[in-house]
């Protein structure tokens, strides 16, 4: 007797919905989301920032801000460059299809919860908000813990630490004072610093020589273990520091040798080897903000009248922003079955995110053009993203080349 004939999925099943492009992998709704949100929300920011809206936040305005690029922006790269890595490094299927869409939608809640939500509760705000980080911890450490990937258990503890910083900006939620608000942002932007040194310092030295061998060209990225042992703990004793003790001397001293070390650490890697392959520069673009910005975020502590807003961005939209934005690029590439090469248009969302970040660090200097500098940096950050959006979004939505 033959087996009775099954009528396919429906695309509102569970197996449907893994079957649409857009949900079959993590990157292409996150990175979607990423892209679109940065400029969005700087829309909104700039806006509100020079009186022309009065948007109906659940936080103050600034705090809104820094945690919209922290928590919506860069939390949603993350996400997708977690939820694609993971089956890359465990050999496990990708999430995909319902749960993709359930991590969506609190991402989505999340947004909608923080920038619209003044006539809520703080504990409404916050029971909207957080399960996202909450839930991709859940997610990304059940995979990794599935395989026995050890080597990534790190990167569990860190997406919790990122949770627990994501709540404590919601602090009078929790009957906490707002101190804490501080420390909540603080400790998120250096996980996501931690993040960048641990998994740039896989990737950029690998990336590099493999660019290295393909043209023929001399030297490899160097890489000593104890030195990267040192630049890796010094890194985590200035991130604890600045959470808990910004801005005084032995907090500013060990900022400034973790800028140094960086700095040397990027040396080592042959970046000026790279400078006629986009795809592989912007990497070390990059990680270079990241020495320079613990450089001037020392400085800012020791009177060389270097204003701390300065390197926050240095750090924040320079190297959290950049790093997210070429990690994109080639992750979008390669998952769709593209080469891995850019076109003109997308080095000009390079350079129009580094002018972006270049303006923001140079605007504290100069008061009288201040608000010139913002908007140029509002401007150019906002076509950056804008333009990457509308150029990678045919990848994301679109089934993989081969």
């Amino acid at each position: 007797m033959s087996a009775p004939l099954q009528e396919p999925p429906s695309k509102w099943s569970v197996e449907g919905l893994a079957g649409i492009p857009f949900l079959s992998y993590g990157f292409r709704p996150f990175f979607a989301f990423a892209s679109a949100y940065a400029a969005l929300a700087m829309v909104v920011w700039v806006g509100t920032l020079m009186g022309w809206l009065s948007p109906p936040f659940a936080m103050p305005a600034v705090d809104w801000h820094i945690h919209e690029m922290l928590f919506g922006f860069a939390a949603a790269g993350l996400a997708g460059f977690l939820l694609t890595a993971v089956a890359s490094w465990t050999g496990r299927e990708p999430v995909k299809g319902m749960p993709l869409v359930g991590l969506s939608v609190l991402w989505i809640a999340g947004r909608l919860a923080v920038t619209r939500g003044d006539d809520l509760s703080p504990a409404m705000v916050a029971a909207m908000d957080l399960p996202f980080l909450a839930t991709l911890t859940v997610v990304f450490g059940r995979e990794v813990i599935a395989a026995s990937n050890k080597r990534n258990f790190p990167i569990i503890g860190a997406v919790a630490f990122l949770t627990v910083a994501n709540g404590l900006t919601h602090a009078e939620a929790f009957g906490l004072n707002r101190e804490w608000v501080g420390v909540g942002e603080r400790l998120g932007m250096h996980v996501y610093l931690l993040l960048i040194i641990l998994i740039g310092g896989r990737v950029i030295p690998a990336f590099t020589g493999n660019w290295l061998k393909k043209i023929g060209r001399p030297g490899e990225p160097v890489s000593i273990w104890a030195f990267e042992l040192a630049v890796f703990g010094i890194a985590i004793i200035a991130a604890v520091a600045d959470t808990m003790m910004p801005g005084g001397p032995v907090t500013s001293g060990v900022l400034v040798l973790a800028g140094g070390l960086h700095l040397i650490r990027l040396s080592r890697w042959q970046g000026l080897q790279t400078l006629s392959e986009p795809i592989v520069w912007v990497l070390h673009l990059g990680y270079l903000w990241v020495g320079v910005g613990f450089l001037l975020l020392g400085f800012s502590g020791l009177d060389y009248g270097v204003p701390r807003v300065a390197a926050v961005h240095a750090l924040t939209a320079g190297a959290i922003g950049t790093m997210f934005l070429a990690m994109m690029t080639r992750a979008s590439l390669g998952h769709t079955g593209r080469p891995l090469a850019v076109s003109p248009a997308t080095v000009m969302t390079y350079v129009l995110v580094t002018m972006a970040v270049v303006s923001r660090v140079v605007a504290p200097w100069w008061d009288s053009l201040w608000a010139e500098w913002m908007i140029m940096s509002a401007g150019t950050w906002i076509a950056g993203f804008g333009l990457f959006f509308a150029l990678y979004f045919p990848l994301w939505s679109k089934p993989r080349t081969t």
